[in-house]
């Protein structure tokens, strides 16, 4: 017995290590989970962390749209950086999963750490920017809405969408004649009857820092310190 010893402590001794690392494997993927940007479409359950996201029972949505996650963009809070003078935290969203389909923009939604933050379609207002640089077809739009300080903003840019067309709306100030509000229900709405074809590619969410105080200061300590750094030469500067 006593010459199995050795041999016994090694397989236990293996056997705890492998549990180790798995266990450590899990904390590290909860981690990035709990810092992830996403921008969806659908209400189902969010496999990022086993959440489920379908807060609004009265919801309106299509049926599919219900059963299923579609994930069209992400990134991670760790990415991210204060802008504005450390009013806004802007996360990159580096992750293209597929684009947007233009009819699909009314069911989209933001989730951060894998929980819902807000429908784009409820209270968001729009903008335009100008088209995308070497193009005529991709013009940028910048988006804000959300909930008392859960504001938020959303920058994504809307392709096969000509620019000619778009100089229409401008030489009939119909574009002047619209509030955000309308602006972004205009895209909405009108778009996908005037360009089925058409599809969004989203680059980024800034979130108001103090109202979203809970994620960010939940990243790792010495990103956050890295981040307050930055925070604090930007505004010596």
């Amino acid at each position: 017995m006593s010459d199995l010893a050795p041999f016994v402590a090694t397989i236990l001794r293996d056997q705890v290590v492998s549990d180790l690392q798995e266990e450590n494997r899990i904390l590290k993927e909860r981690l990035r989970a709990a810092q992830k940007v996403q921008i969806v479409s659908g209400t189902g359950r969010d496999e990022g962390n086993g959440n489920n996201n379908n807060n609004n029972s009265n919801d309106d949505d299509d049926d599919e749209d219900k059963d299923e996650i579609i994930r069209f963009a992400e990134g991670q809070l760790e990415n991210g950086n204060f802008q504005n003078s450390g009013r806004l935290f802007e996360i990159p969203l580096n992750v293209q999963h597929q684009p947007c389909p233009i009819e699909k923009l009314k069911n989209v939604r933001i989730c951060l750490g894998g929980f819902h933050n807000g429908y784009i379609n409820r209270g968001f207002g729009a903008f335009f920017g100008d088209y995308e640089d070497g193009t005529d077809t991709s013009i940028i739009i910048h988006s804000f809405g959300g909930q008392g300080e859960r504001r938020m903003w959303v920058s994504f840019t809307v392709n096969n969408w000509p620019r000619e067309r778009y100089l229409l709306l401008v030489n009939a100030e119909i574009e002047a004649q619209l509030n955000e509000l309308e602006l972004m229900e205009f895209i909405i709405e009108r778009l996908p009857e005037l360009y089925p074809d058409a599809t969004i590619t989203f680059h980024d969410v800034s979130l108001l820092s103090h109202g979203n105080q809970d994620a960010i200061q939940n990243l790792p300590s010495s990103l956050l310190a890295r981040l307050t750094v930055g925070l604090d030469a930007y505004n010596s500067v």
